[in-house]
């Protein structure tokens, strides 16, 4: 079993006192740089997130796709217990919302850019 990537807390300032310190850090996961007023930033080994942009991509075109195609309540239940509040929208939202996830994942990881899907979530 893979385990998780690590994630290791520190304040931004240690990058800028100790940066071989933190540089160090990203061998045993990410890096996440909390900042006062300013939202956080999290340092990540290159070939890390190319990785989880590639399963993504994988995931999204395959089964996404194809259970989007084959089996649509299959990915409706699925999304339904990913975002347990689409049990208060009506029916038609809730198709609605299961076609325009799988549009804009299948979209998002061809661009390599996830704003898009996280906007629809939030939305």
């Amino acid at each position: 079993m893979v385990a998780a990537v690590r994630v290791i807390e520190r304040p931004f300032s240690d990058l800028l006192r100790h940066p071989n310190d933190v540089a160090g850090d990203l061998e045993e996961g990410d890096v996440l740089l909390r900042r006062r007023d300013e939202p956080d930033l999290r340092l990540s080994l290159a070939d890390r997130e190319a990785e989880r942009a590639e399963a993504f991509t994988a995931v999204a075109r395959a089964p996404l796709r194809n259970l989007a195609e084959h089996n649509p309540s299959a990915l409706a239940d699925a999304l339904g217990e990913a975002f347990p509040w689409l049990e208060y929208l009506p029916a038609g939202d809730r198709r609605q919302f299961v076609d325009e996830f799988t549009r804009v994942a299948t979209a998002a990881a061809a661009v390599d850019n996830l704003t898009p899907l996280a906007q629809l979530i939030r939305e």
